[in-house]
């Protein structure tokens, strides 16, 4: 934990397209210093030390009460819901967290409360990852929590296995924030992205070519196109039945037209045929097959 502060630095206002310091300002910042003094600018600094250790050391205790919050969550209507977080971010600022250690230890709570909830690392062939992917988040600051939370499901499973490979590398805050952009939970969110930078599809591509389509244990999906989908409705079976049954309802209702797929997947999940394929792959991908 870093509890030095440049005071001239954090004073100085920044450019707003990169988030650097505007050397613009630097002389007359410096002049504020000097007449300020140098004995109060050092206890401005202890003043932020003292209290960045506070924080870390009373954080645990702020993170089980926003937990608790999200568990209790489940009895909540969207109204109370809203009214009672919108409030516990008050009492945490009220108490002395700053006002980023407070949004980040309410969006970490939620992170870990929706992991076992939510399967957000289940890939669709891996059975403990939910485990140890809550146990690798848990292990993160809470700001990289905080950043993992407001990632897609996508996001979040390419941040574990692929950055980190399953937690066996670190991986820097910026990373996560750049993945972050381009992999947001909420599509209309615009908090971190700059105007002048457009996120290329290219990342999302990279990461289904090495995580599904060179997957050994997934040998049907091919291609990219295939992985997108995959990695959508892989682990909601539900979803998947929905899209069988409705392609189905579509097919058998046009006029003047023989219901091929209709065909197809009874060949497909005829004996002789399901069995073979069922000792190489996972029956989730008997439709993507079609």
């Amino acid at each position: 934990m870093n509890n030095n502060i440049d005071i001239t630095s954090a004073l100085t206002p920044k450019r707003k397209e990169d988030g650097g310091i505007n050397q613009t300002y630097t002389n007359s910042v410096k002049r504020i210093i000097e007449l300020t003094g140098q004995a109060h600018i050092s206890r401005l600094s202890e003043f932020f030390e003292k209290t960045s250790q506070l924080e870390y050391d009373y954080s645990l205790s702020a993170l089980k009460l926003c937990s608790s919050f999200w568990i209790a969550n489940e009895k909540f209507d969207d109204w109370s819901r809203r009214c009672i977080k919108k409030q516990l971010l008050v009492f945490l600022k009220e108490i002395g967290f700053k006002d980023q250690k407070a949004s980040a230890l309410i969006g970490s709570a939620e992170l870990q409360h929706r992991i076992p909830k939510e399967n957000l690392f289940d890939d669709g062939w891996e059975t403990n990852a939910n485990e140890a992917g809550l146990e690798w988040v848990k292990s993160l600051p809470l700001t990289s929590q905080y950043t993992l939370n407001r990632m897609s499901r996508s996001g979040i499973q390419e941040a574990y296995f692929c950055l980190t490979e399953r937690g066996e590398k670190k991986v820097s805050k910026a990373a996560l924030a750049l993945l972050q952009q381009a992999e947001p939970r909420d599509r209309f969110e615009r908090r971190g992205r700059k105007k002048s930078i457009e996120v290329a599809d290219t990342s999302r591509n990279e990461f289904l070519e090495r995580c599904i389509v060179n997957n050994d244990n997934l040998p049907l999906i091919d291609s990219v196109s295939l992985a997108n989908k995959w990695s959508l409705i892989s682990s909601n079976e539900d979803d998947l039945l929905k899209i069988v049954k409705q392609k189905l309802l579509n097919e058998r209702g046009a006029i003047n037209q023989d219901s091929s797929f209709d065909d197809r997947l009874r060949e497909l999940l005829s004996n002789d045929t399901y069995e073979a394929l069922i000792e190489d792959t996972r029956w989730e991908q008997l439709t993507l097959y079609l």
